[in-house]
């Protein structure tokens, strides 16, 4: 179906090095790097999961005859789309939303992101259980979906270590119309170069029925998402706030949010870890919230942040670094005794009385 090349996994970290860290407090205290060109998103479509797919009016699903057929049944819950087998024969759910993606002609680029949970342990088939296809100019592809793991339409890239019945963010990507990748919760783990030509659609797939999880088993659709790649993003918003942290309020901190000032998505090989001391965490996942903002990505790492030194984080775009997240612990504040308190309190008092009786005497 195409031709792949295999990517090396993600996550050269780095850590920190002797007379760094005046630097990066001084970093903390300007809050900021020059701005870079980099990677963002044009938010084309969204799909939230609030409506049933036929019930939303900016978009043209199309669904086969036998759409999530009994004993499959769609509810909506808590803004997702779900789908539950009820046991018995195999049932099919598809979906294809938007056959022409647009008005032709078809954009120059495209990413499609859609986040997905299911309570479906991988067994022996790849397509028991969804799967999301993506044809877009010359490329034709799908990834099967489980609760634990993610595998390449020909099964030679797989992902086995999903935490099941968690969502998990899948996207696609492609610059050209030509080369693309796949990837989940940042981690990119199949690449294509296709040879079709014409047509474009994406499509949403579930199987029920043909494995050996017990019933009833779940499906649930976040969102649906895509658009154009662009350039000009910007971290506008971090949580917690970039800066000093107080280890009485985030100790075992071991992920955070970035906001950008656009829609975009950051991968894991994107971003490098570097501290002043010690060795750095390691990013292990990025992805969505549920039911979140197409501006916020999570950044889920190894362990907990190390509050006792500091710690950079690097956005990097083409190896150039467009934005930086730095975290540090505030010195302590020395302990003062109660007579110390006391002459302070004094001196202010002083201080205060003088000013005002020379104010009085120069008017």
């Amino acid at each position: 179906m195409s031709i792949r090349g295999h990517m090396p996994p993600a996550g050269g970290q780095t850590t920190g090095m002797g007379g760094w860290i005046v630097v990066v407090i001084a970093a903390i205290v300007a809050a900021g790097v020059s701005p870079a060109s980099a990677r963002a998103d044009v938010l084309i479509y969204s799909y939230d999961g609030n409506v049933f797919p036929f019930d939303d009016d900016s978009a043209n699903w199309r669904g086969s005859e036998n759409t999530c057929a009994p004993p499959c049944t769609e509810t909506l819950e808590d803004g997702h789309l779900v789908l539950t087998w009820g046991g018995g024969d195999q049932v099919n759910y598809t979906l294809d939303i938007s056959n022409d993606l647009g008005e032709p002609p078809l954009p120059e680029s495209l990413w499609v992101e859609w986040n997905f949970r299911s309570d479906n342990v991988f067994s022996s088939s790849p397509s028991c259980d969804a799967a999301f296809v993506v044809r877009y100019d010359q490329v034709f592809d799908l990834v099967n979906m489980h609760g634990d793991t993610a595998i390449s339409f020909e099964g030679g890239d797989v992902v086995s270590d999903l935490n099941i019945n968690e969502f998990h963010t899948y996207r696609f990507e492609s610059p050209d119309g030509v080369n693309s990748t796949f990837s989940v919760d940042g981690r990119v783990f199949f690449t294509g170069s296709d040879i079709f030509a014409g047509g474009a659609f994406l499509q949403m797939l579930g199987q029920g029925g043909c494995g050996p999880n017990p019933y009833p088993n779940h499906n649930e659709w976040d969102f649906v998402r895509y658009g154009t790649i662009n350039t000009g993003e910007r971290i506008v918003m971090t949580d917690p706030p970039r800066g000093f942290l107080d280890p009485t309020l985030h100790a075992g901190l071991d992920r955070f949010t970035v906001t950008f000032d656009q829609p975009n998505y950051v991968y894991i090989d994107h971003i490098t870890v570097t501290v002043s001391e010690g060795v750095a965490p390691v990013v292990i996942q990025t992805r969505r919230l549920d039911n979140g903002h197409p501006e916020t990505v999570q950044i889920v790492l190894d362990r907990p942040l190390p509050l006792d030194t500091v710690i950079r984080f690097d956005f990097l775009e083409n190896d150039q670094v467009t934005d930086s997240v730095i975290y540090g612990q505030a010195p302590p504040i020395p302990a003062i005794s109660t007579w110390g308190v006391i002459v302070t309190l004094l001196a202010i008092l002083t201080l205060g009385t003088f000013v005002f009786h020379r104010r009085v005497y120069c008017s």
